[in-house]
Formats: C-alpha cells, sequence, structure tokens
C-alpha cells in the first residue's frame, strides 16, 4: 500500500525539556487533522465504535503533542499508525471483558469523506465498515483483528504490519493466517456493497417498512429468508430483545408485534447511508418510558433478496455519528 506521508523537517524543532516548541506544535496540529480520517476509520474497525475510535485518535495525538517521535524529520504516519493501531487493541481488550447486557453490535459510522479505495486489497472499504464484518471479526483476538485489518482492509505488507503492531514478520504472518482461518465463514457469505447491492438493501428497508406497517404477517414473512436473524442492541438500558431472534416464523411474530405498538406519526424515518449500507434512522416523536429516542435499523440480503439479518442499534452511546438532537422537548 503506498501510504500518504507527511514530513515536517523543515520546521522540527525540540525544546531542551524534550517537548515540541509552540511553532512545532501548531504544523503537527494540521498535519493530525490530516491524517485524523485515516485513523479514526483504522480505529473503528479494531474497536467496533466510533466512541472509542474517536477517544484512541485523541489520545494518539496527545502522545505526539506529549511525547513526539525520537525523529521529528521522519514520515509522520506509520509512527501515528503504530500508536493508535495498539491503544485501539487495548481498547478493544479491555470492552471484551465486561459485561455486556444483551447482544452487543458495533456503532453506524457516518462516512463523512469518500475513503481511498486499495485495488488490491482483500477486502473493500465500505464492506470493511459492515456490521456483518465487524461481528465476523470478533471471532478473533485483539491482534489477530489488527493484522487482518491492516493486511487486508489498509494493505499494508507484511513489514508495515509488523512494524505498526510491533511483532516480528514470521508472528505477523501467523496472526494473518489464523485470523483468516477464523473468518472462513463470512467469507463463504461476504457482504456485497455495490451501487447495485446498494439499491437492492434501500428498497428491501422500504418493503420492510410497508409490510410491518400493513399489519399483515404474510408480508412481513414473504421478505425473509428462513433462518433470517434479528438483534437488537439496546445496552440494558432500553427494551430490546435479549437475546437474538432466530427463524423466520418468530421474527415475523416479532416484528408484528413491534409495529402494533405504535401509532401512525409517532416515528419518523429518515433513510441514509451508515457502515457501508443504506439503512434508517428512526426518531421516536412522543417519549415513552424506557423505549430508546432514536436507533438504527439496518440489514442485509442474501442473493435472492431475502433478509438473513436485521441490526437494531438503541444505546445512545453507539449513535454519536448520527444522534438527532431534536429529540422530543428539545429544542
Amino acid at each position: 500500500m503506498k501510504q500518504k506521508t507527511t514530513s515536517h523537517s523543515a520546521v522540527a524543532q525540540v525544546t531542551p525539556r524534550g517537548s515540541i516548541s509552540q511553532s512545532m506544535e501548531s504544523v503537527l496540529g494540521h498535519m493530525l487533522e490530516a491524517e485524523r480520517p485515516f485513523l479514526r476509520r483504522m480505529a473503528y474497525r479494531i474497536t467496533g465504535t466510533t466512541a472509542d475510535a474517536e477517544d484512541v485518535v485523541q489520545e494518539s495525538f496527545a502522545k505526539v503533542l506529549t511525547s513526539p517521535p525520537a525523529d521529528l524529520a521522519a514520515p509522520l504516519r506509520p509512527w501515528l499508525l503504530r500508536v493508535t493501531c495498539n491503544l485501539a487493541i487495548d481498547v478493544l481488550r479491555k470492552r471484551k471483558r465486561r459485561v455486556y447486557v444483551g447482544p452487543w453490535l458495533p456503532s453506524p459510522f457516518a462516512e463523512t469523506e469518500p475513503e481511498p479505495a486499495s485495488p488490491s486489497a482483500r477486502y473493500a472499504a465500505k464492506e470493511s465498515l459492515t456490521f456483518a464484518f465487524l461481528l465476523a471479526l470478533e471471532a478473533l483476538t485483539p491482534k489477530q483483528r489488527a493484522v487482518l485489518i491492516l493486511r487486508d482492509v489498509l494493505d499494508l505488507d507484511v513489514r508495515e504490519t509488523a512494524a505498526s503492531l510491533g511483532v516480528s514478520e514470521s508472528n505477523a504472518k501467523v496472526l494473518h493466517l489464523r485470523a483468516r482461518q477464523r473468518l472462513a465463514s463470512y467469507d463463504h457469505a461476504r457482504i456485497d456493497t455495490s451501487a447495485l447491492a446498494q439499491q437492492r438493501v434501500a428498497e428491501t428497508l422500504q418493503k420492510l417498512l410497508l409490510a410491518m406497517a400493513s399489519g399483515q404477517p404474510e408480508q412481513v414473512a414473504a421478505l425473509l429468508a428462513e433462518d433470517a436473524v434479528m438483534q437488537s442492541d439496546g445496552g440494558g438500558r432500553y427494551v430490546a430483545a435479549r437475546k437474538p431472534v432466530v427463524g423466520a416464523r418468530l421474527l415475523t411474530t416479532f416484528l408484528c408485534h413491534v409495529a402494533r405498538g405504535f401509532a401512525p406519526g409517532e416515528l419518523a424515518v429518515e433513510g441514509r447511508e451508515l457502515s457501508g449500507l443504506p439503512a434508517l434512522c428512526v426518531r421516536l416523536l412522543v417519549p415513552r418510558p424506557s423505549l430508546a429516542p432514536q436507533s438504527v435499523l439496518s440489514l442485509t440480503i442474501n442473493a435472492e433478496g431475502k433478509i438473513t439479518a436485521i441490526y437494531q442499534v438503541l444505546h445512545e452511546d453507539k449513535l454519536t455519528d448520527v444522534l438527532d438532537r431534536r429529540l422530543p422537548g428539545g429544542n
């Protein structure tokens, strides 16, 4: 992968205390902001949440300013990549040790600018942001996950990957091999994020809304694959299914029950592209105790256009990218 590098030899100044001068800090500040989108996407793919990714990037930037690299004339990105990657791995380890109420889902990721494509990468940029891909990564160890992202998404070579993780090249190869082996089941049914697939998913989302609003279970069932599954992430704060709802029959009953709980005009629905695919941002217009004021609904479909998975994120800490501040009673 050919990386954009940042050289700042002309302004490299170090004070006697070992910290950078004010002029260098100003120049570095602009350089760091230019690297933020790249580092944020990488940290998100490792941690699975935008809030954690933002924290990791901010901590990386703080390290540059308080404990700068020894060689300030060298390109900045490799140093930033190493620091950010390892901080993200630490965050992921801590998250996996915590008890979580109900199914865990990634937070929806709102892309603010196009991500440069790497034609030789194993996984396309949009695909690697999808819920299905990120959930598949949950089967990997933190270092396996980082190696797979660096090698198969960001398209770094073995030497760059080993340097980013502080491991030997042979260790990086072993981690990569094991990560690919654990991701084999995902590779058999990869998520298509092409323009045509985006259109099909958007159309299916609209069909699902209409079917649920109709109150006719057969219309909902017609959209579902037999082994369809729904996961709802309320984080224990809001009403949500505490276990995945599996199978077309149970899922049809569940979705129709949910639809009957809302009167016309109680919900505002907006379509957006989130985490690589079309999704629905749902806002509750009439406050109700224990119900999430906002949520994101997304899904995946198979080659026949049937829904294979539905993901619902209700936890507001995971909606920082998409949160609508115009809540009932707000401004």
